[in-house]
């Protein structure tokens, strides 16, 4: 976890300077969820998660139980209440860069993609405010392989969706 943990603050630093550079370009808020949707994670992240769902009291559970067993894949995020995150500190890391301008590539195709509400008055960004996603979904598939080394877990591509982490936990 360690791994994990450090890409963590490593991201979580790079969308603090992101985000200090766009400030008053920025929409996001407490509240802002329309990008809050129902994903599936690896298993370090999954992991992560799980350990934060136990973590909540059991009234709170048993809500997330029921949302979870609704939940639609294309639906908006179970762990999402009153519009906010009950887990907001330990959040995925694509959560973590909802929002901000991301490169990814499509076709071997470049393009910067980020929240609509955003950088409206903006016309250009420069690189240092675009977070490489492509890049970032590596390292974490890397961290990915590495815990799964050390866990019973046998199929490196096996992801789990919000929902099945939240039923798992909340048995």
């Amino acid at each position: 976890m360690r791994n994990y943990q450090d890409l963590v603050r490593r991201v979580d630093a790079l969308c603090d300077t992101i985000g200090a550079r766009l400030q008053g370009h920025l929409a996001c808020r407490k509240g802002c969820d329309a990008c809050c949707l129902h994903l599936s994670l690896f298993q370090v992240e999954a992991a992560v998660v799980a350990k934060a769902i136990k973590a909540l009291p059991a009234f709170q559970r048993l809500k997330l139980r029921e949302r979870a067993k609704n939940a639609l894949h294309d639906g908006p995020c179970p762990l999402l209440e009153d519009h906010v995150c009950l887990i907001y500190q330990v959040r995925p890391m694509i959560c973590r860069t909802h929002g901000l301008p991301i490169l990814t590539r499509i076709d071997g195709d470049a393009q910067v993609d980020f929240c609509p509400e955003n950088c409206q008055e903006l016309t250009s960004l420069s690189g240092d405010m675009i977070i490489d996603l492509d890049r970032l979904n590596t390292a974490l598939a890397t961290i990915n392989a590495l815990y799964l080394r050390e866990s019973d877990e046998v199929d490196p591509s096996r992801r789990q969706f919000m929902s099945e982490i939240i039923l798992d936990v909340t048995e």
